[in-house]
């Protein structure tokens, strides 16, 4: 399911409710709480690829780098994409050590756009901290470093059967 202008939590929230067998999830410039991230989540148990382009990434309220504990503890998901041009905050510590535990995930993939963008390299993913996450997760792949998200996603879709959906 792709939800464009995801913001109304009041709204979204009881259909979500109602679709426990939904396997996608893309919400686009969604502002959810790192509170209804955990609901939506918890509601979905068979959910397996999320995507996200959050509107904002403060951590403890929308999602951000500590929302990445949810993924861990979810069951299914094996892909997770975060998606927008800018890069997000990514670090090791209360962020990417999270992935660490989550067993089911294949695939991740994140903005990663600072070698184009002049001063957000506080915000980029450093080399060492992705280094220590394929360390530990050496069966994790990971969005090629230096490649956008989106140029990712659009060279490597999902696999899409078009008889009964993704795969």
């Amino acid at each position: 399911m792709d939800v464009g202008h995801a913001d109304d939590f009041a709204e979204f929230f009881p259909f979500v409710q109602k679709s426990p067998r939904l396997e996608r999830l893309k919400l686009h410039r969604t502002n959810f709480t790192e509170a209804q991230f955990a609901q939506i989540l918890a509601t979905l148990p068979n959910l397996k690829v999320l995507e996200i382009k959050p509107s904002g990434n403060t951590p403890g309220q929308n999602w951000s780098h500590t929302s990445l504990k949810l993924i861990a503890q979810h069951p299914n998901i094996d892909i997770l994409r975060l998606i927008q041009k800018d890069a997000l905050p990514l670090p090791w510590a209360g962020g990417l050590e999270h992935l660490v535990a989550a067993k089911n995930l294949k695939t991740f993939s994140f903005p990663n756009a600072g070698y184009e963008i002049k001063g957000i390299e506080d915000r980029m993913v450093t080399p060492e901290d992705l280094a220590k996450l394929q360390a530990a997760r050496p069966d994790l792949k990971i969005n090629p470093p230096g490649k956008p998200a989106d140029h990712y996603a659009h060279t490597n879709p999902a696999p899409y059967d078009w008889e009964i959906g993704p795969r």
